[in-house]
């Protein structure tokens, strides 16, 4: 795969990983928005990948990551992941390109308590 191996993947990987050191060292926890926008909808924690093809527009999905090998989601209110990949992964362009908003919570527990 070419783009995986393109030298702005391989950077931003690298710039990640580097603020999220330097937020742990700072003790500062908190979202990152990878594609803005407004997303309404009820959350819908997902704990497989099968599930996303269930997904509803009404719904922001939470999941741990999304691969890039992943299926595309394109028919949902909103995205959360628990894990960084990249701006430049082939689920932030999808979600850019189809304006989904698509953010970053480091922390599950900010989110259970809001759970459907």
């Amino acid at each position: 795969n070419i783009f995986r191996s393109d030298t702005l993947y391989l950077l931003s990987l690298a710039l990640n990983r580097a603020k999220d050191e330097a937020m742990k060292q700072a003790g500062i926890s908190g979202w990152q928005a990878v594609a803005a926008g407004r997303g309404d909808g009820r959350l819908r924690f997902i704990n497989d990948y099968s599930e996303l093809e269930k997904t509803k527009v009404d719904e922001i999905i939470v999941i741990e990551s999304l691969p890039s090998e992943s299926p595309p989601v394109t028919h949902v209110g909103g995205i959360i992941t628990l894990k960084e990949d990249s701006l430049l992964s082939h689920p932030a362009i999808r979600a850019r390109q189809y304006n989904i908003p698509f953010a970053v919570c480091p922390d599950v527990n900010l989110l259970k308590p809001l759970e459907g």
